[in-house]
């Protein structure tokens, strides 16, 4: 009895022909397989389009930082500039006592032209106040121990005779230009003092 044998319809022709149309065929398959989906973006496409994502917030971060500091950073730099600016005020208020007290040595005591000489030391709108004075002193070591007043007659422990020196006095008012960040209050006397011996 002779059976009827079919052929598969996808393999037909010689071995050889079959072998040769399976191979073809995975290499389709496998091109296929390495191809992107449809619509997708390229690996490198996608990296760098994640990078700038990634710089966009970083930066977005960064602003509410500084948004943050910023405040904190600028009542640090006016307190700082606020000290700075009575700092060289207070040196410019002792150097005009110092040329009160210089007057005085050089030319004896007149409390009129010492407070002139204090006031015109400096561009600032300071005052002797008080008013130029005569004391007595007496040196002891490397200080002076002040007692009494002009003429001085009296005799100091050493057994030499007091000698006679003239104090002046410098006053400032300083106004900080910024109040409300200053660690100064507003307004701050600022003084400064001289000592000299004229006799």
């Amino acid at each position: 009895m002779r059976e009827n044998i079919g052929h598969d319809s996808t393999f037909l022709g010689s071995p050889s022909q079959g072998v040769t149309a399976m191979a073809a065929q995975g290499k389709d398959n496998a091109s296929t397989a390495a191809q992107p989906p449809a619509g997708a973006a390229p690996a490198p496409r996608r990296w760098l389009c994640r990078l700038l994502t990634l710089r966009r917030r970083e930066e977005g971060v960064s602003a509410v930082e500084f948004a943050l500091a910023a405040p904190l950073l600028l009542t640090l730099t006016l307190g700082i500039v606020d000290l700075g600016l009575a700092l060289s005020a207070q040196i410019r208020v002792q150097q005009a006592a110092q040329a009160g007290a210089q007057y005085a040595q050089l030319h004896g005591f007149d409390a009129t032209k010492i407070s002139t000489a204090v006031t015109s030391a400096t561009s600032l709108s300071v005052s002797a106040n008080p008013v130029p004075s005569q004391i007595c002193g007496c040196v002891s070591g490397t200080s002076v121990t002040l007692s009494g007043s002009s003429p001085c007659t009296n005799t100091c422990s050493n057994g030499l005779t007091a000698g006679t020196y003239v104090r002046v006095y410098s006053r400032y008012t300083y106004t900080p230009p910024v109040p409300y960040v200053s660690v100064l209050s507003s307004p701050t006397t600022l003084t400064g003092q001289a000592l000299v011996r004229v006799q």
